[in-house]
């Protein structure tokens, strides 16, 4: 199963777009992490695999909502959207009811060179060359 939840929290200061479908894709006005997560935990059998991208500020939470619902991370890795930017995206392989512990962190997968055209990484995962 592969998910790509909303990334923010629904927080009264935060700034949301003024298109209600782009805010709830965005922001958690109508499910939040901590659902989404028991959600797909349920809908896997044992062994079942989740993946989902999401935001690396909130990896300490998504682990801790995946240990709450017997999803155990077995593959991480950081996305940058170039080499000397701060990751913006974490992609997170869980398995439910797999073995604790194991869990690998992937080297970095960087989007973009320099020159703004994807790095070969990036080209071969979007187009299969």
């Amino acid at each position: 199963m592969a998910i790509n939840p909303p990334y923010f929290a629904d927080q009264p200061t935060s700034e949301k777009n003024p298109n209600p479908y782009l805010a709830i894709a965005r922001h958690e006005i109508k499910v939040n992490l901590a659902q989404i997560i028991e959600m797909s935990s349920a809908l896997l059998k044992r062994g079942g695999k989740l993946a989902m991208i999401h935001r690396p500020e909130r990896l300490i939470e998504i682990f801790a909502e995946m240990e709450k619902n017997h999803l155990v991370p077995k593959r991480v890795q950081l996305v940058y959207p170039k080499a000397d930017k701060e990751a913006n995206m974490v992609l997170v392989e869980a398995i439910r009811d797999g073995n604790p512990g194991g869990t690998r962190f992937l080297p970095p997968l960087t989007v973009y060179q320099a020159n703004g055209e994807y790095t070969k990484e990036v080209h071969t995962i979007i187009y299969g060359e």
